[in-house]
């Protein structure tokens, strides 16, 4: 089955997640008005030291909760099959990146791989960090 995905790339590396969970990409001062909580990817994860300079804020449903996460590029919408999808497991997966649930190998990508996010999990991860916060 494919499904439509937004490519997005923060600390160097691609993510996806899927557009279904998307409300809506933003301006830092626009997600701030929303008044829901504003995560910097990069620096929650420890893929980047520095916080986004400019960020594009990724505004997130998985549930009924929405979050904003800060990354560094949107790049578009990806229609992926499944079979392009694999499933990361043990020893890839750790307690510092339980929040990824796939990898693609995607044309076109330097790095070629886009890690598919656990929304859900993300949001466990963030809010219990909140010093990864944007003020």
């Amino acid at each position: 089955m494919e499904r439509a995905y937004v490519l997005f790339m923060t600390g160097g590396l691609y993510f996806l997640v899927p557009l279904e969970q998307v409300v809506s990409v933003e301006s830092l001062a626009t997600a701030r008005k929303m008044e829901i909580p504003v995560y910097d990817l990069g620096q929650a994860c420890h893929l980047s030291e520095k916080p986004v300079e400019i960020p594009y804020i990724l505004v997130l449903s998985p549930d009924e909760e929405k979050m904003g996460v800060a990354v560094e590029q949107v790049e578009e919408v990806r229609k992926i099959c499944d079979t392009e999808l694999y499933k990361l497991e043990a020893p890839a997966m750790g307690k510092y990146n339980y929040y990824l649930d796939s990898v693609a190998a995607l044309e076109g990508l330097n790095p070629p791989l886009a890690y598919l996010l656990d929304t859900r999990c993300l949001l466990e991860k963030l809010a219990g960090g909140s010093e990864a916060i944007l003020e």
